[in-house]
């Protein structure tokens, strides 16, 4: 678990106030100890530790799997944002990784969806097809 987080969005904040918000925030985020990220209108506030979408996926298949879940279990891990990065790189090798949108946005992920949607039918296609394939 990360522990407590929060999200500051300043996108209703006046145009050319924004910086002094965004200043502000950072200011009582470092007198507090805790590390901030900065997305486009969004400020995101979390514990100082090396924790991200990487390590959770590491520790939820250790947990669920056992240290060597990577000999039994095949992985799928789809995500839409940066945040999905570090998922898609400490799984390469070891499972499928798709990043959904555009195709210029930069990914460590193994292959492209455009939508949601396509991630569905994806899904659909695996269940399909494991159901032929005998255990």
């Amino acid at each position: 678990r990360r522990g407590p987080t929060l999200a500051v969005h300043h996108i209703e904040a006046p145009v050319l106030r924004r910086r002094e918000v965004v200043d502000r925030v950072r200011r009582i985020v470092a007198e507090s100890g805790f590390l901030m990220r900065e997305r486009a209108l969004t400020l995101e506030v979390g514990p100082a530790i090396a924790w991200d979408k990487g390590s959770a996926v590491l520790h939820v298949l250790r947990c669920l799997h056992g240290p060597d879940w990577s000999e039994g279990v095949r992985i799928v891990y789809a995500g839409d944002d940066d945040t999905d990065e570090p998922a898609f790189r400490v799984l390469a090798g070891l499972g499928l990784t798709f990043r959904i949108g555009s195709a210029a946005q930069p990914t460590a992920a193994m292959r492209r969806l455009p939508s949601i949607e396509a991630l569905a039918g994806m899904l659909e296609w695996l269940v399909r097809r494991e159901e032929l394939v005998p255990a």
